[in-house]
């Protein structure tokens, strides 16, 4: 009898847990060494990410299938191509991370902690974030509101 991968990655994952998910016939996976892995639904090792320094309890792919967001008891949620490639740490909880959800349009990422926050991301923003260009606005912003301020205020 011939047996129907999809439905037995969904069994899989429900036997798994929260810290497994499926999309597009791929499983994602968090684990207590850090890592979070890829899947096929065979059980084939497609990819093992590695950045985490403590167990990942909460993933997510974005509704397109092209980025997982993994988030761990480090407190950062990191962001991955499906090849392997980083793409930014967020941080801003000061104990675990639970959970991780991507909007249904992929343009802003949930996080949730064990510090009872719920942290919303706009990611449009955050990964064509050029830092030296809204560093110099924050200056800029500052300093034209502060008249006070002196240039060897810093002294």
């Amino acid at each position: 009898m011939p047996v129907d991968a999809q439905e037995v990655s969904q069994k899989m994952c429900a036997i798994l847990g929260t810290r497994t998910y499926l999309v597009r016939g791929q499983i994602s996976d968090g684990s207590a060494d850090g890592t979070v892995k890829l899947w096929k639904p065979d059980g084939t090792l497609l990819k093992t990410f590695t950045g985490h320094r403590a167990a990942v309890w909460g993933i997510s792919f974005s509704p397109q299938g092209n980025t997982i967001a993994s988030g761990s008891v480090d407190n950062m949620v990191k962001l991955w191509k499906l090849d392997g490639t980083e793409l930014g740490t967020l941080r801003g909880h000061s104990s675990a991370v639970r959970g991780v959800n991507f909007s249904q349009d992929g343009t802003f990422l949930a996080k949730v902690g064990e510090d009872n926050k719920l942290i919303i991301w706009n990611l449009l923003r955050i990964l064509k974030l050029n830092l030296q260009a809204e560093g110099c606005l924050c200056v800029r912003d500052y300093l034209r509101t502060n008249a006070q301020v002196e240039e060897n205020s810093c002294n």
